[in-house]
C-alpha cells in the first residue's frame, strides 16, 4: 500500500521509537503531575470527568507524589479512589486522617485507612469517639488502639461488636478476664 514510501516511513517510525527509548512522553508529563499541584490542576482542567479520573489514576499509581498532590487526591478523589490512597505504603498519618474524614459514609475506606501502619493512637481514638457503633467496632480492631480505648469500647459497644476488642492483641489480660466471665462476650 505503501509503495516506495514504505522504507522511509519505517526508519522514521524507528528513529522515533529509539528517541522515544521504549518509554511513553505521557509518563514524563504524570511523573511531572505527582510532583508539582499546579501541573496537575492544569493538567485536569478542560476534560471529561472519566478522563480526570483515568488521570488521577495513573497518578495514584506512581511509586513516588509528592505530599501535597496527595492531599489534593484526597480531597477530590473516589471512594474507590480513596480506597487506594489507603493502601498505598508511603501516606502520612495526616493522609489517613484526611481519608477518614473524607469517608465518613464508607465504612471499608475507613477499615483500610485504620490499619494502615502509619495511623496515630488519636486518629483510632477520634473513630472510637464517633456515634456510629460500626465506626466504634472498626476502632476496636486496631492494633493502635490504646488500652484505654479498648477498655472504654467494651463498654460502649454492642454485645455483637464486642468480639472485635476480645480479638485485639492490644486488650490487656484485665478486660479479656472480664469479658470470659461475661454474658456481652
Amino acid at each position: 500500500i505503501l509503495g516506495d514510501a514504505f522504507d522511509p516511513i519505517m526508519s522514521a517510525l524507528e528513529a522515533k521509537a529509539d528517541e522515544l527509548k521504549g518509554t511513553h512522553p505521557a509518563k514524563e508529563k504524570v511523573r511531572a503531575a505527582g510532583q508539582d499541584l499546579g501541573l496537575l490542576k492544569q493538567m485536569l482542567k478542560g476534560h471529561s470527568e472519566e478522563e480526570n479520573k483515568a488521570f488521577i489514576n495513573m497518578i495514584m499509581g506512581l511509586s513516588s507524589i509528592s505530599p501535597d498532590v496527595i492531599m489534593h487526591l484526597v480531597n477530590i478523589g473516589d471512594m474507590p479512589q480513596l480506597r487506594r490512597l489507603a493502601n498505598k505504603d508511603d501516606i502520612r498519618p495526616e493522609v489517613i486522617d484526611a481519608i477518614i474524614d473524607r469517608a465518613a459514609k464508607s465504612p471499608d475506606v475507613i477499615r483500610i485507612a485504620s490499619r494502615h501502619p502509619n495511623v496515630t493512637p488519636e486518629t483510632i481514638e477520634k473513630l472510637a469517639a464517633s456515634s456510629d457503633s460500626y465506626v466504634k467496632m472498626i476502632a476496636a480492631e486496631s492494633p493502635k488502639a490504646s488500652p484505654e480505648t479498648l477498655r472504654r469500647l467494651v463498654q460502649e459497644l454492642p454485645s455483637n461488636y464486642v468480639s472485635a476488642v476480645a480479638q485485639n492483641p492490644s486488650t490487656p489480660i484485665d478486660v479479656l478476664i472480664d469479658l470470659s466471665k461475661s454474658s456481652r462476650s
